[in-house]
């Protein structure tokens, strides 16, 4: 495996890491109802440090993407740049939700 699809495969798997909170939010709410919104309020919080994470390892890759001419690549670069794009926007505007909370 070369480093560019080592930096895209830790940026995805940082993008999706806030959303297994999410799901344990949701499966909690549905049986036991046992922690409130704690896996919530981790899953809002989670989002922007994640999606900073990916935008981070995403530019990583990207850098050393065209470094070495290696335009194959690409498209999964610019994917994963406009979903840690979306994630962090959605992390601060989360912050802000907890901040009010």
């Amino acid at each position: 495996m070369d480093i560019i699809t080592y930096n895209y495969r830790i940026a995805v798997y940082s993008f999706i890491i806030p959303f297994l909170f999410l799901v344990l939010y949701l499966i909690d709410s549905w049986t036991f109802n046992f922690t409130n919104i704690f896996f919530l309020a981790v899953f809002i919080i989670s989002l922007f440090p994640s999606g900073i994470t990916g935008l981070l390892f995403t530019y990583k890759g990207l850098r050393r993407l065209f470094k070495e001419n290696n335009y194959e690549k690409k498209d999964i670069g610019y994917a994963n740049l406009i979903m840690g794009i979306i994630i962090t926007g959605c992390g601060i505007v989360g912050l802000g939700l907890a901040y009010l909370m």
